[in-house]
């Protein structure tokens, strides 16, 4: 069951899918308002498990959310705009807002300035322990006073394949907002295969951190990919002022950000997998893990910090693990969208000064498919870079600079399309001349053999071809009548 709107009415049910057709919302297409300048409202919406609803463009439809969309906030806060679901994929959308022209500054220290506006670009989910099974995925979401959060309420969450950026404001004390803000509780909550670039000095690309009061337990942070957006560090940290436990780090990819399992708020910590995560040009810290699983992870231009437990003075029990110096070959990272087998993340490390890689898409890209690059940071700009991967599934892409991350947009290949040619008349005994017509899209370059095959689907008697394998070719029938002739492309 689909439903295509610009403004839905009506009852959603499980397993729905909204499609939003291209355009601009300022208010929600669910009836509710996104943005805070035209206040706030309600929209309840659930799923289920087996059936979620999901919220989408139209294909091929760019669709920008002024405000971004919370998922569920029960705040008393009068700003706060909500979708309260259940069960709720979010995907493909553009969410900012138009009041977080960056830069932008507060005069007052702390986490919630009354003098600047506090638009969500992805949405902030919490405080309401009904959320459950809710997904972020393959959103732009960018000029906001936080990017996507979700707190200790909302169970069983998933941001996948985000990119979040440009987030956060200045303060007198430091800088507040953060590209991701999340606390969590019993439920496993995922961060995964996102593109994360923080503001300002202060604010972290991921703050999965809460007080002593707040928990921090039950996360997979894979494949994020996340660097500074300007001189000062927007670290990776999973940890807080409490006890923290049952993390898993896997994959990531820091680019002058630190990595911290477990943070010094705390004189204890569980149980942390940390592995296979790559960071330049800072740090790994862990802090006084009662249980370490760590293997294959890589620092350059860097150092492993581990504060072991139980606690000594503050600061001077640390381990120092010295780092490697940078490689003297690139270091490639392709990651696929497991949602979406046409995009992916590419990042080159080009550490010898080679003004170009040789690329293995390892699936990403098909071979003798086109394909094209994004600055994740300028998602619907011009490309990058276009190219075709080779036989081998191989392509030679710039690099610019010493660190390189795109989204890779892949060509799809269609299947071939028919035409079986206009309606005829014939008296018998005569044939009938099929002028029929099959053609592909190039997709994979050379293409493979695009064929045709001619078949009967009704008719009063059985159809003869001359040449069934052939778009164009003659048909013979063996007695008068309507018939009904089919040409596949294959």
């Amino acid at each position: 069951m689909a439903s295509a709107f610009m403004g839905h009415s009506g009852q959603v049910m499980p397993g729905d899918t909204i499609y939003m057709m291209a355009g601009t919302y300022r208010s929600a297409p669910l009836g509710g308002i996104f943005d805070p300048m035209y206040g706030s409202q309600t929209v309840v919406m659930s799923g289920t498990a087996n059936a979620p609803i999901t919220i989408r463009p139209y294909p091929g439809a760019h669709v920008r959310i002024d405000g971004g969309i919370d998922r569920g906030y029960n705040s008393t806060v009068s700003w706060v705009p909500c979708l309260e679901c259940n069960y709720v994929i979010i995907r493909d959308l553009e969410m900012w807002s138009t009041e977080w022209a960056q830069p932008i500054s507060s005069s007052q220290s702390g986490p919630w300035p009354t003098d600047i506006p506090s638009s969500h670009g992805g949405g902030c989910a919490g405080r309401q322990s009904t959320l459950g099974g809710n997904k972020v995925i393959n959103c732009v979401i960018h000029n906001a006073f936080g990017g996507l959060d979700s707190w200790m309420e909302e169970t069983n969450f998933e941001g996948y394949g985000n990119i979040i950026y440009k987030i956060g404001w200045t303060a007198p004390d430091r800088g507040h907002g953060h590209c991701v803000y999340t606390q969590n509780g019993s439920a496993s909550k995922i961060y995964s295969n996102n593109i994360l670039k923080n503001q300002y000095d202060g604010t972290l690309c991921m703050q999965a951190y809460g007080s002593g009061q707040a928990t921090i337990d039950h996360y997979r942070m894979e494949q994020n990919i996340s660097q500074p957006g300007g001189n000062f560090a927007g670290d990776f940290l999973v940890g807080g002022g409490g006890y923290s436990d049952d993390n898993h780090l896997i994959g990531n990819i820091n680019y002058g950000n630190a990595m911290w399992a477990g943070y010094v708020f705390s004189t204890s910590n569980g149980t942390y997998e940390v592995r296979d995560n790559y960071v330049v040009n800072n740090n790994i810290n862990f802090w006084r893990l009662t249980g370490l699983t760590q293997s294959n992870n890589t620092v350059v231009n860097g150092v492993t910090n581990l504060y072991p437990y139980p606690p000594g003075p503050p600061w001077a029990d640390v381990t120092v693990t010295q780092g490697i110096t940078p490689p003297s070959q690139p270091t490639v990272f392709v990651l696929p969208n497991k949602y979406d087998s046409t995009r992916g993340h590419l990042v080159i490390f080009r550490w010898n000064t080679a003004s170009s890689v040789l690329v293995d898409f390892k699936g990403l890209v098909p071979a003798g498919t086109s394909f094209k690059l994004m600055n994740p940071f300028d998602f619907y700009g011009t490309p990058v870079f276009t190219g075709t991967a080779d036989a081998s599934g191989h392509a030679t892409i710039p690099t610019p600079v010493l660190y390189n991350a795109f989204v890779v947009l892949v060509r799809q290949n269609l299947p071939p399309t028919a035409n079986a040619g206009a309606d005829q008349s014939i008296m018998l005994p005569c044939t009938a001349a099929l002028s029929g017509a099959v053609s592909d899209d190039g997709q994979p370059a050379p293409p493979a053999t695009c064929s045709a095959a001619w078949s009967q689907v009704s008719g009063a008697g059985a159809v003869s071809f001359a040449n069934p394998a052939a778009a164009a070719t003659t048909a013979t029938f063996s007695t008068p009548g309507t018939y009904v002739l089919r040409l596949n492309g294959q």
